[in-house]
């Protein structure tokens, strides 16, 4: 039998002295699923909380159960994979603001927020299912989702029930997933969120082919200024241009060149231009093709080769010698 894909864990105050409930807390889930959150009880209760959790690289859920409280964002470090919290709300009333909105939220509506930047949660006695969706994967097809947090969306109807029957299966079926499943329901998860979100507003859509080109444009821009970087690749590119490394893949696979093979052609490109350039002759080829990125003087060789269909060697001295005629 396969093995189980989530890490499940189920942690509590109880038993815990009150004045350390708090940091228990804050412990607990930033082990868990990587986030940072204080929470601090309202009136003189101390707090109490309990959580289901379950964890997998990209796929995070957890069913809480608390007292009143109030969360906001930790001041630590940020998370190694910023995540959005989004909650669909079962039981009790809570007030939930960022970035200029303010909503309740009652049994049955659910919300969002990006816990790096401020928010705030009030609640009272309160029982909340909540996803952790990686924030560059719901951008990719939701680019406005920052305009969307803290509003409260009913899952009666429409996309969101959609969504919250959804997250019910998954709590229900999540720890029978193999590893494999368990990453392609966490692809899933993005796209249905973002049917939600493009509903709540006339002005928001999904990528368009204009985003698309946009999201082409910063991805060559980031190339061209980090090709000498020997670990450019596509996953260190998605990271820092804030995009999943699947939809990396998926701007550029009409391409007539695969990702990695443009960023080959380009370094050897820098490489030719300048070892047949004149006035850089007294640099050799091999620390030419280490400030390219390369690391490899045979592969590079070789690799220079196929491109040009000469060795490195040889198109310089061919450079020489038509700057030797022309002079």
């Amino acid at each position: 039998m396969a093995e189980a894909a989530l890490r499940a864990e189920t942690f509590t105050t109880a038993g815990v002295p009150s004045g350390r409930r708090s940091s228990k807390f804050r412990k607990d889930m930033a082990s868990l699923f990587s986030i940072g959150l204080n929470i601090r009880p309202v009136g003189s209760q101390a707090l109490e909380c309990a959580v289901d959790g379950f964890a997998r690289p990209g796929l995070r859920f957890a069913k809480l159960r608390f007292s009143p409280h109030i969360t906001e964002p930790a001041s630590s470090q940020p998370s190694p994979v910023p995540s959005y919290l989004v909650s669909v709300h079962r039981e009790g009333t809570a007030f939930v603001s960022q970035g200029g909105r303010e909503s309740m939220i009652h049994p049955g509506d659910m919300f969002l927020v990006d816990p790096a930047r401020p928010f705030m949660i009030e609640t009272g006695e309160i029982c909340t299912t909540s996803i952790y969706v990686p924030c560059a994967a719901l951008r990719c097809y939701f680019p406005n989702v920052d305009s969307c947090t803290a509003i409260a969306m009913q899952t009666n109807t429409g996309p969101a029930a959609l969504f919250r029957a959804y997250s019910d299966e998954l709590f229900r079926v999540g720890m029978q997933l193999n590893a494999d499943a368990a990453e392609k329901v966490a692809d899933t998860i993005p796209l249905i969120l973002s049917t939600v979100l493009c509903g709540m507003a006339e002005d928001f859509s999904p990528v368009s082919a204009g985003g698309q080109a946009a999201h082409r444009q910063r991805v060559l821009t980031f190339i061209r200024q980090n090709l000498a970087d020997a670990d450019l690749s596509p996953s260190l590119i998605a990271r820092n241009v804030g995009l999943s490394l699947r939809y990396l893949y998926e701007l550029f696979e009409g391409e007539a060149e695969p990702l990695m093979r443009r960023i080959w052609r380009e370094r050897l490109e820098r490489c030719k231009g300048e070892i047949v350039h004149p006035q850089m002759t007294d640099i050799s080829i091999g620390e030419i093709a280490f400030r390219w990125g390369f690391n490899d003087a045979s592969h590079f060789s070789r690799a220079f080769r196929r491109q040009f269909g000469v060795a490195p060697r040889q198109a310089r001295l061919a450079a020489l010698r038509r700057d030797l005629s022309v002079n």
